[in-house]
């Protein structure tokens, strides 16, 4: 019996072979790439609208706080302008219009399919209204404004910006409730006249 010699196999199979490993490498570390690009992007969005939200937080706090020491008493027109443009005693601060309400609205309108083309509109009229009313306002006005103010922080504080962190951004943007919020705030924000 005679062994028969078992033919060879020809180098083009290993080749195939190795360039199949190879491709297949290739896929994986670009899809990985590609992953992490869009994680990357996320993770933006998400900064972007917990440092909209946090702004806005800051911005009601500062005018809750300035109704009330409006509220407090009959205020001078000199207090009063202090008090629209933020400066306190040492002269340092910042002024009521800084409440990124619109920006906010924006944010939230891309996030949500069901959100309303009309629905935030008003933001920059009301912050123009809430400057007004500080400056000139009556105490009727003024309790009018501080209590929209309040409504609005309310509102507001249901979003939690106590941690950022790139977790944090990525919860937030996957988070369903924030443009939830928004849209309260922006029908509060609307309905105010």
């Amino acid at each position: 019996m005679k062994q028969e010699p078992q033919p060879k196999r020809s180098m083009t199979t290993a080749v195939l072979f190795i360039l199949l490993t190879m491709s297949l490498v290739g896929n994986v570390f670009l899809f990985a790439h590609y992953l992490q690009e869009q994680q990357q992007e996320r993770a933006e969005q998400g900064e972007q609208a917990f440092l909209l939200w946090k702004e806005t937080q800051e911005g009601l706090d500062k005018a809750i706080q300035a109704f009330g020491k409006l509220q407090e008493g009959a205020a001078p027109e000199k207090e009063r302008v202090s008090l629209l443009v933020g400066l306190g005693p040492d002269g340092a601060g910042q002024g009521l219009g800084d409440i990124p309400l619109d920006k906010l609205f924006e944010t939230a309108r891309s996030r949500s399919a069901d959100w309303p083309d009309s629905a935030g509109k008003d933001a920059a009229e009301f912050v123009q209204l809430m400057k007004k009313t500080a400056l000139e306002g009556s105490a009727d006005e003024l309790q009018k404004m501080a209590g929209a103010l309040a409504e609005l922080k309310q509102l507001a504080d249901s979003v939690d910006t106590s941690i950022g962190s790139r977790e944090r951004y990525l919860t937030l943007l996957a988070d369903k409730s924030w443009p939830d919020a928004a849209r309260r705030m922006a029908d509060a924000v609307d309905g105010y006249k």
